[in-house]
């Protein structure tokens, strides 16, 4: 089962992480104005209200900590990738009280750094896999004719089958086995109506002998999208959809990619 959440949700929880950096952000520099406004007063007289921005500053902290390592337990991302502990100080740093201020804010700046490029592993993760090939084109349907050497059922003569074949009623639709982009929409010999779809990484996804296409070459599709009715056109015996997988413009066999 994938370790990942739909990329909504992750995007959701890290825009949350946001937020909460934000409002600190907002409060510190306040916080910052208000002290440089006050700047004559008594340090003695700053320490309760730094005290209690710092508390306010590692409370948030914390809280991004802990959204943090639950991402990376929910991405399946090794704890090494990314540092989520925050660790306090036993005593004041050089700088006193500033000193720790300055410590604190710099630890925020490293975890809203560091959920920005947690999100984009994430998306971008998510993005490959919605992008590779995999499932069936038609919903229920089962393969007629496997891929490799055959009898041409018009010919008679042994031919490669450069793809599979699935037997289904006239008028079923055909869906995008990834999500992509329509490199071709048209007739061709031999095809009739077919549909490619790019799906970069070197893959292209071909359906073959439709009845009619309902995309266009340039729209972008996603999986499970319909892009064809099945039907029986150019070189068919029968109403089936043809659905070759190409990596890098040569065709490999559909069922590896059928069950993903």
């Amino acid at each position: 089962m994938n370790r990942l959440v739909p990329a909504c949700l992750m995007a959701g929880l890290a825009l949350l992480a946001l937020t909460f950096a934000l409002g600190v952000r907002w409060g510190r520099h306040s916080a910052v104005t208000a002290a440089a406004q006050h700047a004559p007063v008594a340090v003695e007289t700053l320490q309760p209200q730094l005290a209690l921005r710092l508390g306010q500053i590692n409370a948030h902290l914390l809280r991004l900590d802990a959204l943090g390592k639950r991402l990376q337990q929910m991405a399946g991302i090794d704890s090494s990738e990314f540092d989520f502990d925050t660790r306090l100080p036993l005593a004041l740093p050089p700088g006193g009280w500033g000193g720790l201020l300055e410590l604190s804010e710099q630890r925020l700046d490293s975890r809203e750094a560091q959920l920005l490029a947690l999100e984009t592993w994430v998306l971008s993760r998510r993005l490959d896999e919605a992008l590779k090939p995999g499932g069936r084109p038609l919903r229920g349907a089962e393969v007629s004719s496997g891929y490799g050497d055959r009898q041409d059922p018009i010919s008679g003569r042994e031919a490669l089958h450069q793809g599979v074949d699935f037997a289904a009623l006239r008028g079923t639709t055909v869906v995008a086995v990834a999500a992509g982009v329509v490199a071709a929409s048209g007739y061709q010999t031999g095809l009739g109506q077919y549909v490619d779809i790019n799906h970069g990484n070197g893959y292209v996804t071909r359906y073959g002998h439709n009845q009619r296409a309902l995309v266009v070459a340039g729209q972008v599709v996603a999986r499970g999208q319909p892009i064809a009715t099945l039907g029986s056109s150019g070189r068919a015996t029968g109403p089936h959809l043809h659905f070759e997988v190409l990596r890098d413009g040569r065709p490999v066999d559909p069922l590896g990619y059928l069950g993903r």
